[in-house]
Parts: structure tokens; sequence; C-alpha cells
């Protein structure tokens, strides 16, 4: 397979795999956009990444956005991210071959997971477990390597459900009003 004719929809990927796995956990489904930029997007994601109970990366493609987003997560949160990857038609980087990985493979054809209810409640039963605190390990490399490092200590009141939902929204919210004023930006000119 030449990889660089091979396509993904991640976003599909999301809404057919992960949200739905997330879901059935019981838990609020949240999803970064790498397709936008700027000051406010980006610490929408950040903020996403950082505070959220659990994360989900998906490390196909080798792709240097995830990897940093990551290392971000990995330095702040020790023991609750989830790494997900396409078997099939790439090979793990050697540095993340030592943690676990949840593995799916995607039918380029139809586009879509195969035995998708299958990998559905794989998902699901380990974020299940991970919310009773099973299986929890240490998932950041610094965590393995250092014993005594102090995390950051991230703000509970954040953490709290409601109050991470209200940022998001609250971010959601400018986020879609500056899109709004790009595109209608875009609309003005093309009619000049």
């Amino acid at each position: 397979v030449n990889m660089a004719n091979v396509k993904i929809d991640f976003d599909e990927v999301y809404k057919t795999f992960i949200e739905p796995a997330i879901i059935k956990a019981g838990l609020d489904a949240s999803k970064t956009n790498e397709a936008n930029s700027g000051e406010l997007l980006l610490k929408n994601m950040y903020a996403r990444i950082l505070f959220c109970q659990f994360a989900i990366a998906d490390i196909t493609f080798n792709n240097p956005n995830v990897y940093y987003e990551l290392g971000i997560r990995h330095a702040a949160r020790p023991h609750t991210t989830i790494l997900i990857h396409e078997s099939s038609l790439d090979k793990i980087p050697f540095d993340l071959s030592v943690f676990s990985v949840l593995n799916y493979e995607y039918d380029l054809e139809t586009k879509s997971i195969k035995n998708l209810q299958t990998k559905i409640n794989e998902l699901s039963d380990l974020l299940e477990n991970y919310i009773k605190g099973i299986g929890l390990g240490d998932d950041s490399p610094i965590a393995q390597l250092f014993a005594k490092y102090n995390f950051p200590e991230i703000d509970e009141a954040i953490l709290n459900e409601g109050n991470f939902k209200q940022l998001i929204q609250k971010e959601d919210a400018e986020i879609s009003k500056f899109e709004k004023l790009v595109n209608d930006w875009k609309r003005a000119d093309a009619e000049y």
C-alpha cells in the first residue's frame, strides 16, 4: 500500500468508533479539532487535552501534531491517556511501542472500521475499568522514568464536570463567533 495515497476519515473514526465507546462508558465526548488554528482555537484544544478526565489519542500515520499534544498530556497527566492505532497500514513508532495500544483495522474500500462493535466494546470496557481505577498504569514516560516526579496539580474545580463543560461551551461559543466573522468577511470580500 502506498501510504501517500491512503486516506482515513478520522472524523468518521471518531463518530462511529470513539464517541460511541465514550458514551457507552457513561462519559461525555469532546473532540479537539486540529483543522482550525489561531490562539483561541489552540487554547481550546490544549484545555481539552489537559483537563479532560481521559484522553484518547490516535497515533496512526506518525502525525507530529498528535505526538506534540500527546507529549503535553503525558507531562501533565501520568495515567489517563489511551492510545489507539490503525494496525494494518502503519507501524507504531519505536518510542510508543512500549505502551499499551488498542489497535483497529480500517477498511479502505468501505471507509469503515472492521469489527466495529467489538472495537467499541473494547474501548468502552477499557474506559469503564479506568473509571473504576482498574488498569490505570503509568502511561506517561515521565512517570515511568521518575518515581518522585511531581506532576502539576490540575485544579479540581476545572476537573469538576460542570465547570469543564462550562469552560468548553464558553470557548466553543467564542470560536463559533470568530468563525462566523471570518466567513462573513470572506463572503463580503468575494462580493466586491
